[in-house]
């Protein structure tokens, strides 16, 4: 159950926090116009969305909750709020005896760059379909710092046979709770670019998690009704 802490920290993204973000001296040009959306303030990047070269988000801490074993120590900060948030959904999973780990949080422009150079994937005959499966620098969610790959202690590889685990099912069913979403669900593949990770959530907060989730819609079909 989220608290009610929770519920007044998370139940929209702030009008402040969207105005320093768009504002601040270092990223005035980094986010463009057409990325937020003005009602709900939600940032979309893909590979049409993309983020510039410079874009740093603000208030990057460590969430406090356990990383897998081999979790790259440079990649695991998110911006605070979604920090708050993922720290909450791991605490709520382990009472109901699912120990989740953290993996991948927020990756610079140049991480994501040498990862999607150095992507071999033997399922990958072209680079349209390497694309699918590894974002080009600009276009990684990991880079807004609003984006975490999770497994747990049941599975630990990245792939989709964490769906056959309790920890997704409780993912699925519960995440939206703490303001994420499963951000490339399966058979939607044609709209958000990417294919399916089970793994990959990412903070909306409420009670735009809410809604993306219960409609089975992705976070384009929920900011850009047209592209249903």
């Amino acid at each position: 159950m989220v608290t009610n802490n929770a519920n007044k920290i998370y139940i929209f993204i702030t009008f402040y926090k969207f105005y320093a973000t768009v504002h601040h001296t270092n990223n005035t040009k980094d986010v463009s116009s057409n990325q937020i959306n003005k009602k709900i303030n939600i940032l979309l990047v893909n590979d049409n969305n993309k983020l510039s070269k410079s874009y740093i988000p603000e208030n990057l801490v460590t969430p406090k909750v356990k990383f897998i074993s081999y979790a790259d120590p440079n990649v695991k900060k998110l911006d605070a709020e979604a920090a708050i948030s993922l720290e909450e959904l791991f605490l709520s999973a382990s009472r109901d005896n699912i120990k989740l780990l953290a993996v991948s949080g927020y990756r610079t422009y140049e991480y994501q760059d040498r990862l999607y150079k150095d992507k071999k994937n033997t399922r990958c005959s072209t680079n349209k379909d390497r694309d699918k499966y590894v974002a080009k620098p600009g276009a990684s969610e990991h880079q807004s710092g609003l984006a975490m790959d999770v497994l747990s202690t049941e599975y630990s590889s990245l792939d989709e046979g964490f769906t056959k685990t309790k920890a997704y099912a409780w993912l699925k069913e519960n995440c939206y709770k703490y303001g994420f979403v499963i951000r490339y669900p399966e058979g939607k593949e044609n709209i958000t670019g990417y294919y399916f990770e089970p793994w990959h959530i990412r903070y909306v907060g409420l009670p735009a998690s809410k809604e993306i989730m219960e409609s089975d819609i992705t976070l384009e079909e929920y900011l850009i009704p047209s592209e249903k």
